[in-house]
């Protein structure tokens, strides 16, 4: 079975992530670790100490001084999980299904060659190659763009510069569906997030000469 690490990156919704946290715990045979990023300073080893995954040690917390945001945090996770075959990113507010980690390995991991999966979900619930973020490491210095921050056009940017390296046929896959998402929970919890998104597009513009699907470049700025 191809080794299989998890990161899930929360920040002050304790609530939905235990839920999340519940129905990983009932499937922990089918991966190696799970790291959870506090860039709230929630408590959340103290609150989750009776989960079987906690006590048979598949759990780590690391709590940041700062908020690393989206891209921040995937990358922090790569960086710890970088002897992996697989990564599997969660949002904190994903529910998945009973024996959805179990199908993860059998309908994809142990069978098809990908750099990143997703499903109807998107970047709710997704796997990435360990192929696909050393391809990255190795030619961009990071696999995701921090100045994304702190969300909104880091999973565009991603996508496109997958299309950039000729990878596109390597992206997508039904099996990556949770039973519950929740879209934009934390922006609706704290609606201030939202002047982000203006930065984050003049960013993305200014990066790649267009809005998303209207690309003018091939590379970063143009160089």
């Amino acid at each position: 079975m191809k080794k299989l690490n998890i990161v899930i990156p929360t920040i002050n919704r304790l609530d939905l992530l235990l839920e999340a946290l519940d129905s990983i715990n009932k499937q922990q045979e089918f991966f190696e670790k799970l790291l959870i990023i506090d860039n709230g300073n929630q408590n959340i080893l103290e609150t989750i100490k009776n989960l079987d995954m906690v006590i048979n040690n598949k759990v780590e917390v690391s709590v940041q001084l700062t908020n690393l945001g989206v891209s921040g945090s995937w990358n922090f996770g790569i960086n710890k999980f970088r002897d992996s075959d697989f990564i599997l990113f969660l949002n904190d507010d994903v529910v998945i299904g009973t024996n959805q980690l179990k199908e993860v390995h059998e309908n994809l991991l142990d069978k098809k060659q990908f750099w990143l999966a997703t499903g109807n979900c998107l970047w709710s619930m997704f796997t990435l190659s360990k192929e696909c973020w050393e391809y990255f490491i190795n030619n961009d210095g990071h696999v995701f763009d921090a100045n994304f921050f702190p969300a909104y056009y880091e999973d565009n940017d991603f996508h496109y510069r997958i299309i950039m390296a000729n990878k596109e046929k390597h992206v997508g896959a039904v099996e990556m569906n949770p039973v519950i998402f929740r879209n934009s929970m934390t922006i609706k919890r704290d609606s201030s997030l939202n002047r982000n998104f203006n930065k984050n597009h003049q960013y993305y513009m200014q990066k790649w000469g267009g809005t998303p699907g209207h690309e003018k470049f091939r590379t970063p700025f143009n160089r």
